[in-house]
């Protein structure tokens, strides 16, 4: 009785560039999320990649990646490359954000400082408008 080996029967080939931003982002999803499902599922995927990725040379002599996968590792690559993508563009905002807060409260100071250097010399002009032409009392 012989030994009964199944191959994944999906294939994808793709370059190594692809191959390294698929690793980035399962990478990615380790790092930005707390759930412990995608993390595992992410860490099973980077090990089986790491572990069974073929690489070879194409016509053009440029190098690509021969991976398989089963049916279920699949939908879990394309759901964690979306969720990749996802967390990248929530980091973006989030950034965003923080950064628009920072300028924002720069900007209100600004204002504020603008304002009392106005308070300042509306003082000071006052002051020496005061000086040069004192109040003339008419009741003398």
């Amino acid at each position: 009785m012989g030994y009964n080996r199944k191959i994944p029967p999906i294939k994808f080939i793709e370059s190594k560039c692809w191959y390294d931003e698929l690793i980035e982002a399962l990478e990615y999803n380790i790092s930005a999320t707390e759930d412990t499902l995608i993390i595992n599922q992410a860490e099973k995927l980077l090990e089986k990649i790491r572990t069974y990725a073929r690489f070879k040379t194409n016509e053009d002599n440029e190098e690509i990646a021969d991976i398989r996968f089963f049916e279920g590792e699949a939908e879990i690559l394309i759901f964690q490359l979306l969720l990749s993508k996802f967390l990248s563009n929530m980091h973006i905002e989030v950034t965003m954000l923080k950064e628009t807060k920072v300028l924002l409260k720069e900007t209100v100071d600004l204002h504020k400082e603008s304002i009392e250097n106005k308070e300042k010399i509306f003082g000071l002009l006052s002051e020496n408008i005061l000086l040069k032409n004192p109040v003339i009392d008419v009741r003398d």
